[in-house]
């Protein structure tokens, strides 16, 4: 900790009977405080006084915040960390001034302030000093120059300053017969000053001035009179650094501040991985490991369909904070029915996944919420493929009936479809016969090349369609295997950004999602509407300008209570 040079403004003769403060610093524990917490990048003055009515003010406007308690005349002063003078006042009192000279960041310095008890005996003295601007201290304490002033006999340390002057440094012997002292400072030039960092475009302060930055070349010059100063190097992410600069009047007046970074490190391990990451409400999605200014943050963790979590974390500069999270999935359940009863049943994620098998009647809890498919056969009978949505805290009651005949009954087109909603319906055998019969209109063919790990459902959601029609426009089962080529038809305006899926990660096709790519139209209570999976970085503002409709039509049609939206949920938008 720095130690503060102390000095009180001195009484004049014409002040008669005001006393004096007693500015002390003194030891204290380096303790953090807790205004830290809110002012990271500042300094800290705990001021203990028997006197319950101080008022504190600073010469550079250095003064950001107060916590203190007049009554138990405790008072804490949040200051900028560069040199400053703080002025004491208090009714009956001479106005108190003592000098925090550069404190570092987070510093903690403590001081007492007390009446001053009368000194017996004073003499009064004057100091003459031709440039009458000066800045007089006698025993390190502020002074009036060509005024009188009380002091007590004997031999007294007399320091003058002004700039483009020369320091003038003395000691006095104070008697009755010895008491008017004269100076005349003598002109000194301005000298050369070269100040580096390690930080460019770092902000330079001279005396808590700012006088420039550092270049991108690491340094900064400017001229000086030759003397003592306070040196503050700033940039925003680092911690402040103060210097005590001392200017020569010869040779070579350089110095280098090096800036440390002013960050922790919060790493972060997501289940599911692609769950959305805001920190004070600002997106750090994709991120395992984030770099943060040191302070507190909320944390929270949303992936659609899942519970979301919240909580409260500090960040400590130069350390790193560890934070598994595991969401809570929302779930569902289904209750199912087939018939034939015998018919075997395989209920798959979006992804094709198999998530179960059984066969006939079943009734599934804690399903997560989403859609799945459902892929249904029986001897002599029509193979089925139905799509179903599990709902939070809802039992989806689903009954399927598959279609008499075989593969070559011709005779046969449809087939019955029991639900709780309307349901897609299509004929397996005619349309994976017959490829073009499945080509959506305005659409343009993709050709995709099959990564390891892939499979029909994960490239059927990827580009917004169904596994069955992928199967019918190349002829296939659910087998692929690494570097097959398949054609996928799209909507034409948009085959260019669905071309882009050959060139992703896994994980960036996990998240991809055209933003005009809304062509699947279902029937709505309300009319027709188009079927959009909110991406990363939208809002509703941005989805209702991109569909020419409003945020309240959204709203309305999707139920949604708030205009809060997350990636991978989908919406329906009004046509």
């Amino acid at each position: 900790m720095l130690v503060a040079l102390l000095f009180c403004g001195l009484a004049h003769a014409q002040i008669g009977d005001l006393q004096r403060l007693s500015i002390t610093p003194v030891d204290a524990p380096d303790a953090g405080i807790p205004v830290f917490r809110d002012h990271p990048d500042k300094a800290a003055i705990i001021i203990e006084s028997s006197l319950t009515n101080l008022v504190f003010e600073s010469n550079m406007g250095g003064i950001v915040d107060q916590r203190s308690e007049p009554a138990r005349g405790r008072y804490i002063l949040i200051i900028e960390p560069f040199t400053q003078i703080l002025q004491v006042n208090a009714p009956g009192f001479i106005t108190g001034r003592f000098r925090v000279a550069a404190p570092q960041a987070r510093d903690v310095l403590h001081y007492e302030i007390e009446p001053e008890e009368r000194a017996p005996d004073l003499i009064s003295v004057i100091f003459n000093v031709k440039q009458d601007d000066a800045t007089l201290y006698v025993d390190d304490q502020l002074t009036e120059a060509n005024q009188t002033v009380q002091l007590v006999p004997g031999v007294h340390q007399v320091r003058l300053e002004r700039e483009g002057y020369r320091i003038i440094e003395d000691a006095v012997n104070v008697s009755p017969g010895n008491i008017q002292f004269n100076y005349e400072m003598e002109v000194i030039d301005l000298v050369p000053v070269y100040i580096s960092s390690n930080v460019p475009e770092a902000r330079v302060l001279i005396d808590g001035t700012e006088r420039g930055q550092i270049d991108r070349a690491g340094g900064f010059g400017l001229f000086l009179y030759p003397g003592s100063y306070a040196l503050t190097v700033i940039q925003s992410g680092y911690v402040t650094r103060n210097e005590n600069l001392e200017v020569a009047e010869e040779g070579q007046n350089r110095i280098s501040v090096d800036l440390q970074r002013n960050v922790g490190e919060l790493a972060l391990d997501l289940t599911p991985s692609d769950a959305s990451v805001e920190l004070n409400l600002q997106g750090y999605s994709g991120q395992d490991l984030v770099e943060l200014a040191p302070g507190r943050y909320r944390l929270d963790v949303i992936k659609d369909g899942y519970a979301p979590h919240s909580e409260s974390i500090e960040i400590v500069r130069n350390e790193r904070l560890e934070r598994s999270i595991t969401l809570e999935a929302y779930t569902g359940s289904l209750k199912f029915t087939a018939s034939p009863s015998d018919a075997k049943v395989t209920l798959l994620d979006r992804y094709g996944e198999v998530v179960a098998n059984w066969q006939g009647i079943n009734l599934l809890r804690n399903l997560k919420v989403g859609t799945y498919i459902l892929q249904v056969e029986a001897p002599d009978h029509l193979p089925m493929e139905q799509t179903i949505a599990i709902s939070r805290d809802q039992t989806l009651e689903h009954r399927i009936v598959l279609t008499e005949g075989t593969p070559w009954d011709r005779d046969t087109q449809t087939r019955v479809v029991e639900a709780r909603e309307p349901q897609t319906v299509r004929n397996l055998d005619t349309d994976e016969q017959d490829p073009e019969a499945n080509r959506p209109t305005n659409s343009a063919p993709v050709t995709y090349v099959v990564k390891s790990g892939d499979t029909v459902g994960h490239i059927a959601a990827w580009f917004d369609t169904q596994a069955w029609r992928i199967r019918s426009w190349n002829n296939i089962g659910n087998l692929i295997r690494p570097g097959q080529h398949l054609n996928i038809y799209v909507p034409a305006h948009l085959r260019d950004q669905y071309a882009q899926l050959n060139n992703m990660s896994r994980a960036e096709r996990n998240s991809f999602s055209v933003s005009s790519a809304s062509t699947r139209v279902a029937s709505g209570s309300d009319g027709d509407y188009r079927i959009y999976t909110v991406r990363p970085n939208d809002n509703l503002t941005v989805i209702s300008r991109s569909f020419n409709t409003s945020v309240e039509a959204i709203q309305s049609l999707n139920n949604l209570q708030s205009t809060r939206v997350y990636p991978g949920q989908t919406l329906r938008i009004p046509n």
